[in-house]
């Protein structure tokens, strides 16, 4: 199975608490953002180190990053990054995390930390934090690290402080399971879906060429599906297109017929249909409501 991007991941122990950070070697550090719509089926954490940006989410929704602030965001939520007035200087971190062996027991408290809040998460000005990040950033360049014991401590500091940073916010209540799974080629599994359902939606996909690509069955790779988005094929497929092709509408003047093609759709009817059945509301309804509010 071939990897999308050259990553790397780093594993830090805390107690029986398991983090995975997803490292992409090429990638992680970027001195500008991304316009594509995405999502991942991590907790992606953006970081402003210089510069300032926008995260835009689903229908619009925008959060503004200042230099040293951040936005945590849940797994398998759209969004995409704009520059504002400056060229941003960006960090973006992504994780997940299961169960080990150990005590305490120090999951339970950052698993409950984590299903317990509204996202997107915006930490600003928290000094500790920033100053981990800024060291963090410092030691990738180059993709070298000083010493393997030197990164896990960094790592250990920073995943503390960011469990005490949500512990200081309200909770609110969620039905979001822990899906993440301690498996090296489920994690590759991952990159590899996260790469189909970001980068290549527009292809003529369909279950029978992924699962050949992931050298799998069409009931393995559902399965696959199931543990890490909780959905299956077709439905992560259409909503990736339309997620894709509602950014389009709302940020650019092409023609609907453009967009529909440009997202994978052989017919503008097709299009039409699902975007209703998705969002309620006709192509040109949902056009003329965000423009108007914006």
């Amino acid at each position: 199975m071939k990897q999308p991007y050259d990553t790397t991941v780093f594993l830090t122990e805390i107690g029986d608490l398991r983090i995975e950070t997803v490292i992409s070697l090429e990638g992680l550090i970027g001195g500008d953002v991304s316009n594509s719509v995405h999502a991942h089926a991590y907790y992606e954490l953006l970081v402003a180190l210089e510069g300032d940006f926008l995260v835009e989410l689903a229908e619009g929704e925008q959060v503004v990053l200042t230099k040293d602030s951040a936005c945590l965001i849940s797994p398998d939520t759209y969004h995409c990054t704009r520059r504002n007035q400056t060229i941003p200087r960006v960090l973006g971190i992504r994780f997940y995390y299961y169960r080990g062996e150990g005590t305490p027991s120090i999951y339970e408290s950052f698993d409950r930390e984590l299903q317990r809040k509204c996202f997107p998460r915006v930490f600003r000005e928290e000094c500790e934090l920033f100053s981990l990040l800024h060291q963090l950033a410092e030691d990738f360049k180059g993709n070298d690290f000083a010493s393997e014991l030197y990164a896990q401590t960094l790592f250990t500091q920073f995943y503390l402080c960011m469990a005490r940073l949500l512990i200081r916010t309200n909770p609110v209540k969620t039905q979001n399971g822990d899906r993440f799974f301690n498996d090296n080629e489920q994690n590759r599994r991952r990159l590899f879906l996260e790469d189909v359902f970001c980068n290549r939606y527009a292809e003529p996909l369909s279950e029978e060429s992924i699962s050949k690509e992931m050298n799998l069955s069409k009931r393995q790779l559902n399965r696959v599906l199931q543990e890490v988005y909780g959905k299956g094929f077709r439905q992560l497929l259409v909503e990736s297109r339309l997620h894709h092709g509602a950014q389009l509408l709302l940020t650019t003047d092409r023609s609907v017929e453009e967009i529909a093609y440009s997202v994978g759709y052989s017919s503008v009817s097709g299009f039409y249909s699902a975007f209703r059945q998705q969002y309620g509301v006709s192509v040109g309804r949902y056009r003329r409501q965000w423009a108007a509010k914006k």
